[in-house]
């Protein structure tokens, strides 16, 4: 049982991307309004298996394939424009021009970083904090006119709030340990593992209620009421 404990975790960016992406082909889910989660899934799932097997098995790969910092940047920049694409077509987002100018900022000035001051080749600080930051002033953006919103009946099994909070929490321990990783690691290593365990896990969580927003996306598209 610890072993498939262990595996589980040396894993974890990996098969919680299975568990959406099974709800969204069993249950055939059709809505529009979560197409920007489906298309993470499918594009992240490779790119999270191959950046893991590089980790994992580092010293057997060739040289070229050694450094998986281009993979992990390219996630980054994934989750932050396609997790920013779902937020800003809810209603209590989109209406603030503020959110689209932000989005679209990030979005010309990831190039602009890459082509003038860093090399995507390293873990980009920079990008893992432009992500936390974007998608954190999203979220609460969200929730705050979710509070307001006196048309729409925001639950807590809304697949807009399901989506938000998952999003939140994952952003929270990511950036953290994004942040002080490389400090920790000198300082304090086995208080290092245990933040990126952490964050693995919380993206864990992530992929549970993006499986459980696709579902209710459905129930919700056949009972509009509820």
């Amino acid at each position: 049982m610890h072993e498939i404990f262990r595996q589980l975790s040396r894993w974890a960016e990996v098969w919680p991307l299975l568990l959406p992406l099974s709800v969204y082909l069993v249950y055939r889910v059709k809505e529009k309004s979560i197409t920007p989660l489906i298309i993470y899934v499918i594009i992240t799932l490779p790119v999270s298996l191959l950046a893991s097997i590089m980790a994992l098995y580092h010293y057997k790969m060739p040289d070229y394939l050694q450094n998986n910092n281009i993979l992990m940047n390219f996630q980054s920049f994934a989750r932050t424009v396609l997790f920013g694409w779902y937020i800003l077509k809810l209603r209590q987002v989109r209406q603030y021009p503020f959110t689209k100018f932000l989005f679209y900022s990030y979005i010309v000035l990831v190039p602009v970083n890459f082509i003038f001051f860093e090399t995507p080749l390293f873990s980009s600080v920079r990008l893992y904090s432009a992500e936390s930051i974007i998608l954190f002033i999203l979220c609460i953006t969200f929730f705050l006119n979710s509070i307001l919103d006196e048309e729409e009946n925001i639950t807590l099994r809304h697949p807009a709030f399901l989506i938000c909070t998952g999003i939140s929490i994952y952003e929270a321990f990511s950036f953290l340990a994004n942040l002080f990783l490389y400090p920790l690691f000198y300082t304090n290593p086995d208080f290092a593992v245990l933040t990126l365990k952490i964050a693995a896990y919380s993206f864990i969580l992530l992929c549970i209620l993006m499986s459980i927003a696709i579902y209710q996306s459905k129930k919700q598209a056949a009972d509009p009421i509820h």
